[in-house]
């Protein structure tokens, strides 16, 4: 929401879950980078529990094995 432009940094917003109606607050805090990227601090605040547990595994000949980022212009291979 920030990269688009739709907030402000320290504009609050507020989501509601859609399975247990519990209330999330979010908001940027700070603009940082990381490496040659811009990002983002946030702060999150709201209710949750544990749910589960996931582990990750790689094929050492996986290319994605270093990572990915979703929703960009990379991981669509433009």
């Amino acid at each position: 929401m920030f990269a688009r432009g739709e907030i402000l940094a320290h504009d609050e917003v507020t989501l509601e879950s859609g399975v247990t109606a519990e209330t999330f607050h979010g908001r940027v805090i700070e603009r940082s980078r990381t490496g040659a990227r811009s990002a983002v601090i946030t702060e999150i605040t709201g209710r949750a529990f544990v749910t589960g547990f996931h582990e990750f595994i790689f094929d050492p000949e996986d290319p994605f094995s270093a990572g990915f980022l979703v929703g960009t212009a990379e991981s669509a291979g433009r």
